[in-house]
């Protein structure tokens, strides 16, 4: 280990960084609020921690009260039921049909909270956070060992940190949900069924059936924290059959089920569903169970059922969901985790191809089209996420497309000069990226990637509600998709529209029942000077100078919109953006008006035909 000293030395002290700002930063104060699923984790790590359960109390409310003044804002509950088992013919097989209880329980798998309540009962809400410094350690002393059995030393520490920090995965650092945590469950995994197939003499423990049941072991455990992983076991146990290692593909492939099915089988004995998702299902905003006498699970809370999810997306749709995974404005693979990306190319254009790292982009690939095709509507993790925070537990298995780099300076520059344009100030900022996870993509050289248009309605834009399904008179709904408009307003004279900002173009998606046959873009400068506006919709752009005060009417054809389909509704979106040359400051311009917005032009806009959404 000695040769080993200097990089392990560095990884060390990544780890004293990390583990001391984890247990030292405020993080109530710092996070202001919970964002995506971080109530329900954080309650139930807390419940697990000084209660011992996973049922919801008057107490977990008090408790998450004393550090966030909002309360647990997102948590997702459900009811308990009496178990009652009953053999089904559909998955999972064996079922409760017990009466509903009294009882709530957490409405999300409880692994990740368990491994989080020992550093929580220790270190506070603080503990989660060292949990995920331990795992980002072992990850990267696991990455290192891996990369330097076929590279020097130097190389093999410059790959691991690039591919793991030259990307969004250190923003999750500070999430309170289980998106670190499944990404290291599937690189250890990975690292302990693969470490043998580069290394000439591993320890004991990283070769022989002894480093394949524990992969299996910790691959069971991340398929029940996030089932979708379950294609992870297929390659390993595609590697012993074809090596014909009949019996141990079946012992490890035992073992994986053993872990899988106990999980699930736990949350059964507890909760009395097996799908921790399932049953009586809500979440809760604002008003929650316990908080007062006159409140409960009845009278409070949305009903948030994911045991029945949509999943027949037409292929049109799945075709531009395809390519929009990879290079898409808010979760592309190829821009918040471009090292992936880099790693595929390198791999693809390598000569030293084997067998286990074609097995492993099969699983990696195979696993991001059931994204796209299982939840099409939300393939990326909906309004509360940087990136796509479902692809966290695939990006780890491209580290494993590497083996020897000839080129390594290329890789690492390319990944690092990608990382500088579009995930550096999501990791400069990583708290305010998760409070407003889309505003980063609102700017700058995204906007120059096609924004995610199948996910219309779980953009994290979204988490902006002025930006979202907003209803205008003309029968459309309106996304906007920047911050270049003050959103939807009514200005006399003008009607219901929207101001545009001055010197800027403004991006907006018009959603509507039906195709329309063209676009009505009422354009009225209010510069006070001559502006030139220029109007693209699908079908194309015209640009036109007006003078201060004039009002031009654009009539372009609509074009070719983007189709839009859930649960076999479809509706047609129109992306449309309006650019001004110029503004003006009208407070600066009059004592009696008091609006300091700079404002370019004010537009209204008019399908044809009236779609009547």
């Amino acid at each position: 280990m000695t040769e080993h000293r200097g990089p392990l030395a560095i990884i060390a002290l990544l780890g004293v960084v990390l583990a001391g700002f984890a247990a030292t930063v405020d993080y109530p104060r710092a996070a202001g609020a919970f964002w995506s699923d971080a109530a329900t984790y954080y309650t139930m790590a807390h419940s697990i921690a000084f209660d011992g359960d996973i049922q919801f109390e008057r107490a977990d409310v008090e408790r998450v009260f004393q550090e966030f003044e909002h309360g647990p804002s997102g948590i997702f509950l459900k009811r308990g039921r009496e178990i009652d088992l009953s053999l089904t013919s559909g998955v999972p097989f064996l079922v409760s049909v017990g009466p509903l209880t009294n009882r709530l329980y957490f409405g999300k798998a409880f692994i990740y909270s368990l491994a989080a309540a020992p550093f929580v009962r220790v270190f506070g809400t603080n503990g989660m956070l060292v949990l995920h410094a331990v795992l980002f350690v072992l990850v990267l002393l696991g990455g290192y060992f891996f990369a330097a059995a076929s590279n020097s030393r130097p190389v093999a520490l410059g790959y691991t940190l690039t591919f793991f920090f030259a990307s969004v995965v250190p923003a999750y650092f500070v999430w309170l949900t289980p998106e670190l945590f499944n990404l290291s469950l599937v690189f250890l995994g990975a690292f302990f069924w693969l470490y043998k197939e580069r290394a000439a003499s591993p320890p004991w423990f990283l070769r022989g059936l002894t480093s394949d049941v524990i992969a299996a072991s910790i691959w069971g455990t991340v398929t029940y924290s996030k089932p979708n992983n379950v294609l992870l076991i297929l390659p390993v146990l595609v590697l012993f059959a074809w090596r014909r290692q009949w019996l141990r593909g079946l012992k490890v492939g035992l073992v994986f089920s053993i872990f899988l099915c106990g999980l699930f089988f736990a949350n059964l004995l507890i909760t009395g569903d097996m799908n921790y998702q399932g049953g009586e299902r809500k979440t809760f905003s604002g008003t929650y169970p316990y908080q007062r006498g006159d409140l409960d699970f009845d009278n409070a809370g949305l009903s948030m059922r994911t045991d029945a999810i949509y999943s027949h997306q037409p292929w049109d749709i799945i075709f531009h969901d395809l390519y929009l995974f990879y290079i898409g404005r808010f979760s592309g693979m190829a821009v918040y985790f471009f090292p992936a990306a880099a790693a595929l190319l390198l791999f693809l254009l390598g000569r030293d191809k084997r067998l286990y790292q074609w097995l492993v982009l099969a699983v990696a690939t195979g696993g991001g089209l059931l994204l796209v095709v299982w939840s099409p509507t939300n393939y990326f993790g909906g309004g509360g996420t940087l990136g796509n925070r479902y692809f966290m537990t695939l990006f780890p298995l491209y580290f494993f497309l590497i083996g020897t780099l000839s080129r390594p300076l290329a890789m690492m520059g390319a990944s690092w000069a990608a990382a500088s344009v579009f995930v550096t100030a999501i990791l400069v900022a990583p708290f305010e990226a998760g409070r407003r996870p889309g505003e980063h993509a609102t700017v700058g050289a995204f906007k120059w990637l096609p924004p995610e248009l199948s996910m219309i309605n779980h953009l994290p834009t979204n988490s902006d509600p002025r930006k979202f399904r907003q209803r205008f008179d003309e029968g459309f709904l309106g996304y906007f998709l920047d911050n270049n408009t003050w959103f939807r307003e009514r200005r006399s004279p003008g009607g219901l529209g929207f101001h545009v900002r001055g010197d800027s173009v403004a991006e907006l998606v018009v959603r509507t029942r039906f195709e329309l046959d063209g676009l009505t873009v009422r354009v009225t400068n209010v510069a006070a000077r001559e502006n030139r506006v220029r109007v693209c919709v699908p079908s194309g752009c015209e640009s036109r100078d007006v003078a201060p005060g004039e009002k031009l009417i654009f009539e372009l054809p609509a074009g070719d919109p983007f189709p839009y389909e859930d649960f076999g509704h479809r509706t047609f979106c129109y992306r449309v953006t309006v650019g001004t040359s110029t503004g003006t400051i009208p407070k600066l311009e009059s004592r009696a008006n008091t609006d300091s917005r700079y404002l370019g032009a004010f537009v209204h806009i008019e399908p044809n035909p009236y779609p009547g959404i």
